[in-house]
């Protein structure tokens, strides 16, 4: 809802990596058309305001151009940002026409990872911010890589955005006590998430985790966090009844008002 002056009320968002079929293997990545569609059907259910994919297929025409005219069936606009290094995947934001309120931009972190984040405005005093994380690999350098995306994207939006409302939505690929995630809350940071014990993505490891969040800064009233999905969802299974993705889609509905 947006007010007569232009202040966003309400919102509900959704964050959701898709698993981009350039990196799924076997069957997940044939029945790509099945699984978009699947994908699009669980979304329109939804009807969320704001809609940020990740692992978004920017490579593949036929899959871009099915999402585009999803989104003009649906009135979103559709906003894309590709990783950098011509990587297959990146970040789509989808905006209810009505909600949009300025250009979109994007940014990138500046390191080996290629990883990016895509800006929005809605309304006069919003901004939402879609984003994806590397991996917390077993390794010397992708946790300290995590650590500073955490920073740089704190340090940007705190000097581009130091009056506005933010909305950073994503996988950030590490649960609460993950060093970056736990840096956003140190940072000024209102990290929100489903209550209890929730899962939203099976790692390529095998590993569950708890890794896609909302997070808000200068707006602390989120409600109605939730996953969609359990761990049964994130197995791999034969057709018909395949795995959509390896992530579970998780919403909340941003009180602005």
């Amino acid at each position: 809802e947006v007010s007569g002056g232009g202040q966003v009320a309400e919102v509900r968002v959704a964050t959701w990596n898709l698993l981009a079929p350039a990196y799924a293997r076997g069957l997940e990545r044939e029945l790509w058309r099945d699984r978009l569609e699947r994908q699009q059907a669980q979304l329109a259910a939804e009807a969320c305001d704001v809609i940020a994919l990740q692992e978004f297929w920017v490579t593949h025409e036929p899959s871009f151009e099915a999402w585009d005219a999803w989104a003009k069936r649906h009135d979103y606009s559709l906003f894309v940002l590709a990783r950098t290094r011509g990587k297959a995947d990146g970040c789509a934001t989808l905006v209810k026409s009505r909600l949009v309120g300025g250009d979109a931009f994007g940014v990138h972190y500046d390191d080996w990872g290629d990883r990016v984040c895509l800006f929005v405005p809605l309304g006069d005093d919003l901004v939402a911010c879609n984003t994806h994380w590397t991996f917390a690999h077993d390794n010397a350098w992708d946790p300290i890589m995590r650590l500073h995306q955490a920073r740089k994207i704190s340090e940007f939006v705190a000097a581009t955005f130091p009056d506005k409302r933010v909305c950073l939505v994503g996988d950030l690929n590490g649960d609460l006590v993950d060093p970056a995630v736990a840096k956003l809350a140190t940072d000024g940071w209102t990290l929100h998430h489903p209550p209890g014990s929730w899962v939203s993505h099976r790692a390529h490891t095998g590993a569950f985790l708890a890794c896609d969040f909302v997070a808000t800064r200068n707006l602390p009233h989120v409600n109605d966090c939730r996953v969609h999905g359990d761990r049964s969802d994130l197995f791999l299974r034969d057709p018909p009844d395949f795995r959509v993705s390896d992530h579970n889609m998780v919403t909340a509905t941003l009180d602005a008002s």
